[in-house]
């Protein structure tokens, strides 16, 4: 679909199909997956035919102080839920949240970072895609 665009991919279908391995697009989302089926979701849905889509949505705070990040499969994208204890102030939130994208993507650069909001920059400006 972007090719058709003119962007350029670092892995072409034929590589992905040699290697078994598809690129991941991880796109962060101020809208929940399960909600209403908006253009976060037509798209998304469409470009896990090529891609591993992870749909990073707002964190979930959990009045009982439980913090974990969930991960469930909606279809052919991976939603990827942040909880947090309640309470936290805006620092300790950023720093949680940076720590879970990083642990989620680990050795994985992804090909493509989605933004559908610019408020989750402050904690996932250090990754890079490739």
């Amino acid at each position: 679909m972007l090719k058709d665009v003119g962007v350029v991919f670092s892995d072409d279908r034929e590589a992905t199909e040699l290697t078994g391995r598809r690129p991941l697009l991880l796109c962060f989302s101020h809208l929940r997956w399960d909600f209403v089926f908006q253009r976060p979701q037509h798209l998304m849905s469409r470009f896990a035919a090529t891609h591993n889509v992870h749909f990073w949505e707002e964190p979930v705070f959990e009045p009982d102080g439980t913090e974990r990040l969930e991960i469930r499969n909606a279809g052919n994208v991976t939603l990827v839920i942040p909880h947090l204890a309640d309470g936290l102030d805006e620092f300790e939130v950023e720093d949680r949240l940076r720590h879970m994208v990083t642990e989620h993507v680990g050795t994985t650069t992804p090909e493509i970072l989605w933004y559908y909001t610019p408020m989750m920059l402050t904690f996932s400006r250090h990754l890079e895609a490739v």
